[in-house]
C-alpha cells in the first residue's frame, strides 16, 4: 500500500513538474522571448499585415516590450491602476506610442500580458504550485538559443524604451531606475 502511494506521488510529481510547465509556457523572461519569437514566426497567417510588418521590422523592440511588464518588483502591492500588469496601463502605453518602434514595444508589452493572462488563470484554477517555482521550472525548459536572442537586445534600444516606459510605471518600494537595475541584473 505504501509503495503504491509513493509510486503515485512520484508520477504526479513528474507530470506536474515536467509536463504541465511545458504546456503552460509559463512566465519567465526566456519564456516571454520564446513566445514573442513564436508570434513573429506565425506571421501574417495569424497577425494582421500592418501589425506584422511592424513586428517583423522592429523585432527586438517587440521582444524587449515582452520583458518590461515584469520590470517593477513587488507590483502586487501597487494599486490596480498603477500595476504593471494592468490592461488599462498597457493600452495607455500603446496609445502613447508615436513611432513604429514604440508601437512594436507596446505590442510586446500587450503580448506579455496576454501570455500571463492564460498562465496565471491556469495556475489559480489547476496548478497546486507556487508561481515562482513554476516559473523557474518553465525557464529551464526553454532552449538556450532564446537566451542568446535575449542578449542581442542592445543597450541603446533598452534605454530608448526605458525612457518611454518610465512615464507610465510607478513603484511602491523602489525608483524606476532601481527597479530597472534589479530587473536587468537577473
Amino acid at each position: 500500500m505504501l509503495y503504491n502511494n509513493l509510486g503515485m506521488l512520484v508520477v504526479i510529481f513528474f507530470i506536474s513538474f515536467l509536463l504541465i510547465p511545458s504546456v503552460a509556457e509559463a512566465w519567465g523572461p526566456l519564456t516571454h522571448v520564446y513566445l514573442a519569437n513564436e508570434v513573429i514566426n506565425m506571421g501574417m497567417s495569424v497577425i494582421p499585415a500592418g501589425v506584422y510588418s511592424i513586428l517583423k521590422r522592429y523585432k527586438k523592440d517587440f521582444l524587449y516590450g515582452n520583458l518590461c511588464a515584469d520590470m517593477i518588483f513587488a507590483r502586487r502591492f501597487q494599486p490596480d491602476e498603477k500595476n504593471t500588469h494592468n490592461w488599462g496601463l498597457a493600452w495607455r502605453l500603446f496609445e502613447a506610442a508615436k513611432t513604429k518602434r514604440q508601437k512594436a514595444f507596446a505590442y510586446g508589452y500587450l503580448s506579455h500580458l496576454s501570455a500571463d493572462t492564460v498562465v496565471h488563470n491556469l495556475e489559480k484554477s489547476f496548478l497546486p504550485f507556487k508561481h515562482t517555482l513554476l516559473e523557474v521550472k518553465s525557464e529551464s525548459l526553454i532552449d538556450k538559443k532564446y537566451r542568446k536572442l535575449l542578449k542581442t537586445i542592445d543597450r541603446p534600444l533598452q534605454k530608448r524604451h526605458d525612457g518611454f516606459l518610465e512615464d507610465y510605471l510607478e513603484s511602491v518600494f523602489f525608483s524606476f531606475r532601481t527597479n530597472r537595475k534589479l530587473f536587468k541584473s537577473f
